[in-house]
């Protein structure tokens, strides 16, 4: 889906990447996403993902979003998608990935992931779950 290698935040398919956090809610979450040099197995660049997260609102966030339709936020059918793979590296700290789906409602799917010091692949969608409340908080 996307790779980096060009430069850019461009993907195979959809609108591509772009920052997203929790202004549009009011919120006061700031994200940077940029395309730099060293990415994982050797391949020469990765995505950046830098950030700040506010307890401005209950459900803050601030990241990086793909967006597999043509704009953000249109719906795209991906059931024939059985995963999502990753490579990631990062400071040792727990981070979670949202995906949200129609027939989930407003209430996304998560998974938590610790971005170790080393690149490492990460997350199946099979492991992904729909949050709730108390684990919102605790996060």
């Amino acid at each position: 889906m996307s790779d980096f290698d060009d430069g850019t935040l461009a993907a195979s398919f959809g609108a591509g990447w772009a920052v997203s956090d929790d202004k549009m809610a009011n919120g006061q979450s700031s994200a940077t996403v940029t395309v730099v040099d060293g990415g994982a197995s050797g391949t020469p660049k990765a995505l950046e993902i830098g950030g700040t997260i506010s307890a401005a609102v209950p459900y803050a966030w601030a990241g990086a979003m793909f967006t597999p339709g043509a704009q953000m936020m249109s719906p795209v059918n991906l059931s024939s998608k059985k995963e999502v793979r990753f490579w990631a590296r990062g400071d040792g700290q727990t981070y979670r990935v949202m995906i949200f789906a129609e027939s989930k409602g407003f209430a996304p799917l998560t998974q938590t992931f610790v971005a170790g010091t080393d690149w490492a692949e990460a997350l199946a969608v099979a492991a992904l779950r729909p949050r709730c409340s108390s684990e919102a908080r605790t996060a």
